[in-house]
């Protein structure tokens, strides 16, 4: 589809805890998986073994982020320069007195990001406590959360993923494998929701974008490591049972987002959405969620947005970003009247901007909320429907 409608899933998406690989001779059931599953070959329930061509490479499906620091980020690191980006970043104070420091956050990021900039790390440092979407650091040993991912990988009673998306997804799919030397087919039992997820993790590889990367992911372990006070706005169950409340009609048009663009087209997009985030550029990450300029960029590309295209596409943003705001609103506002004096929030960019986004809601609550400009001087009162 559009570049706009791909590159929304790479701000929308969020980390996957716990999922194992799926291929076509896999139990249906969810049993025992490989969390590095191969498509050279699979091995069926009597125990012999398919193989695929000889030319068709190991496709890894772990999808979870490490619970693990980052290698990258060991204490070699820990006196290098702050890396030279600016991420947006809000505040404001209560009436009584209650800072609340806000980062824009993005979940897969590269080396080059790390260490985040003073600005972030001296608000980080002085917090009482963090708040973050949720503790991504303790979900991937939930077993709850887990055996909930794993219960609905899978397609039951000889089902496969044919039978819930067009044939020409499913073919215009084995070809887009074709471009990573993955055999696709291997996969017919997962369900459209991990064959969304696993899109995008072959798209990431591509550009380096690491999900075990990311600022939220740093500052919650960092916050473990220093015994600071951690508060989810929401649940790991919760976030899992959002992926697996997407119908097979939305998965399949954020599927045709990647299969139906140029592969170095639907690169470009990612690359275009990670250089946004570390300049802060928030008209992007806007733009990127207003259907009215995804319709128009996709007229403009001469590739029109069907209404049911549009549809979808609107419902997506609602169920993933918009509805979310209104709770993650009403969970800060819960803690800033808990007592706590100083609160730093780390979560995905695309809840901040908008009409509907956090800061807009903020504003409309009574808070002074304003930019933080990284260079240190006076922050800057503007508003999130400006470019940074």
């Amino acid at each position: 589809m559009k570049k706009r409608i791909m590159t929304a899933l790479t701000a929308g998406m969020l980390m996957l805890t716990g999922l194992a690989g799926c291929s076509d001779g896999d139990s249906s059931s969810g049993g025992e998986q490989s969390s590095a599953a191969s498509v050279t070959g699979t091995e069926t329930e009597t125990g012999t073994t398919t193989s695929a061509p000889e030319e068709v490479t190991t496709l890894p499906i772990t999808l979870q982020p490490s619970s693990e620091p980052d290698s990258s980020q060991d204490d070699s690191q820990a006196a290098a320069e702050p890396a030279d980006i600016s991420p947006a970043m809000w505040e404001f104070t209560t009436d009584d007195g209650v800072k609340v420091t806000m980062l824009a956050a993005m979940h897969s990021l590269k080396e080059e990001c790390f260490p985040l900039p003073d600005y972030i790390m001296d608000a980080f440092n002085s917090a009482d406590v963090l708040v973050n979407e949720c503790d991504m650091t303790t979900a991937t040993s939930n077993f709850a959360v887990q055996l909930e991912e794993l219960k609905n990988m899978y397609y039951a009673d000889g089902d496969s993923l044919e039978n819930h998306i067009s044939a020409d997804t499913y073919q215009k799919l084995l070809e887009f494998g074709t471009k990573f030397n993955a055999d696709l087919s291997y996969y017919t039992t997962c369900k459209s929701w991990v064959i969304m997820a696993l899109l995008e993790q072959m798209v990431l590889s591509q550009i380096d974008l690491n999900p075990n990367l990311s600022a939220d992911m740093t500052l919650t372990q960092l916050a473990h490591d220093n015994n600071k006070e951690i508060y989810e706005l929401e649940s790991a169950m919760f976030q899992v049972q959002l992926y697996l409340g997407l119908s097979d009609e939305i998965c399949e048009n954020l599927i045709r987002g990647y299969v139906d663009v140029d592969l170095d087209e639907c690169l470009k997009g990612y690359v275009e959405s990670y250089e946004a985030w570390k300049t802060g550029d928030l008209q992007f990450f806007e733009d990127m969620y207003d259907i009215e300029k995804i319709k128009a960029e996709a007229e403009k590309a001469g590739t029109p947005l069907s209404d049911k295209q549009a549809e979808l596409t609107s419902l997506y943003n609602s169920q993933m970003v918009f509805d979310r705001n209104l709770g993650m609103r009403d969970k800060l506002k819960e803690l800033i009247s808990s007592g706590k004096k100083n609160i730093f929030v780390a979560i995905g960019e695309a809840h901040f901007v908008g009409e509907k986004g956090l800061i807009a809601l903020l504003k409309a609550e009574g808070y002074d909320v304003k930019r933080v400009d990284p260079a240190g001087t006076e922050s800057k009162a503007e508003d999130t429907r400006e470019a940074a």
